[in-house]
């Protein structure tokens, strides 16, 4: 709750859920501590695995968790408008 390059998406989850730390949400979504730290301060790229895992675990909606990280959090890219190709 200081760093301003650091994802929004951890403070939110601390705020919301009356969470003590970074900890809590290793503890809770099934990650290593040290790779939340990473997440947290942009050193590594988030993937689908912990977006999922912040949204079963908490019920955020991961529009929701792309909004406040971004996409290269996520790692998942928004859905294009693609016409069914028929045979």
């Amino acid at each position: 709750m200081g760093n301003k390059t650091a994802h929004p998406v951890f403070d939110v989850l601390i705020e919301r859920f009356g969470l003590k730390n970074d900890v809590d949400i290793s503890r809770l979504i099934g990650f290593q501590y040290s790779y939340i730290w990473k997440l947290r301060n942009r050193i590594v790229a988030g993937s689908p695995a912990v977006a999922l895992a912040i949204h079963e675990t908490f019920g955020m909606p991961i529009a929701e968790i792309r909004s406040l990280g971004g996409d290269d959090f996520v790692g998942i890219s928004r859905p294009t408008n693609r016409t069914e190709v028929q045979a």
